[in-house]
């Protein structure tokens, strides 16, 4: 009887741990990618998407490094993905992504997020990102 339960802990453990969100690449860098729950349900909806640059620490091609400080470390950690404002919940696209190099240039960071828009149904578009990421985003929206 307690192997069963400890079988049954251990397998709800596992259930719960399992990442909502799948590493990919755009345009070569990596990306975890979060998709809400219904996002596959056959509906045209759009979602909003949260896109986070990583700071300067977690720049290059070790894609654990996104799992450190970006929405993608709360998604591992079993973050739902979902915001909940006066009873309400808004479910959001949530995508860190990773470029190889520190300060890509414009057409680089431009690139990678029209490739974002073009596969994803993504309504509102919120940029964050931590120092490096920050100068990531502004150099967005200033471009």
């Amino acid at each position: 009887m307690k192997r069963i339960l400890l079988l049954l802990a251990v397998s709800m453990g596992f259930i719960n741990c399992q990442a909502q969100q799948t590493l990919t690449t755009i345009g070569g860098w990596n990306a975890y990618v979060h998709l809400p729950h219904d996002y596959n349900n056959g509906q045209n909806k759009t979602y909003p998407v949260i896109i986070a640059f990583p700071g300067l620490g977690e720049v290059g091609t070790d894609a654990s490094k996104l799992l450190i400080n970006s929405p993608s470390s709360y998604i591992a950690k079993g973050w739902n993905g979902n915001v909940y404002v006066d009873g309400d919940s808004t479910r959001f696209i949530i995508i860190s992504i990773q470029p190889t190099s520190a300060y890509p240039g414009e057409t680089a960071i431009n690139s990678r997020l029209a490739t974002i828009l073009s596969t994803y149904r993504c309504g509102d578009v919120t940029l964050n990102g931590f120092s490096h990421g920050g100068w990531c985003a502004k150099t967005f929206i200033t471009g």
